[in-house]
């Protein structure tokens, strides 16, 4: 489901991959965006990752390469390629916002926080 008039979070998030079943951390989504990247998001299961920590088993809104493959997940070293892709189909890094959170060093997995200008 497309969020209208919404800003998405992008977040690097650890998973377990079951195609792979590698672990590595990977480029999520808070929503389904408009626009042309809803093509590579892919709504997957999060495999819990220890039985030590009490990780919630939800579902996530992976990021996927523009390969067509659909076992390949962006990670953190594909985000220039992601960044690139973002000003290519309209979409608005919100500069000033990501500023914000990086003054806080506790929030780790935020990568950057964007909207598409349709």
């Amino acid at each position: 489901m497309n969020v209208s008039n919404s800003f998405i979070y992008l977040f690097k998030q650890p998973f377990l991959n079951p195609h792979t079943k590698l672990y590595t951390n990977i480029l999520s989504l808070n929503c389904i965006p408009n626009g042309p990247l809803a093509q590579y998001i892919q709504h997957v299961k999060n495999q819990k990752l220890s039985e030590f920590v009490n990780y919630p088993n939800e579902c996530i809104y992976a990021v996927l390469k523009n390969d067509y493959n659909s076992s390949n997940y962006m990670t953190p070293e594909d985000l220039p390629h992601f960044l690139i892709y973002l000003k290519q189909n309209n979409y608005v890094v919100h500069h000033s916002f990501n500023e914000i959170v990086k003054s806080h060093p506790e929030i780790k997995s935020h990568i950057c926080l964007f909207s598409y200008a349709g």
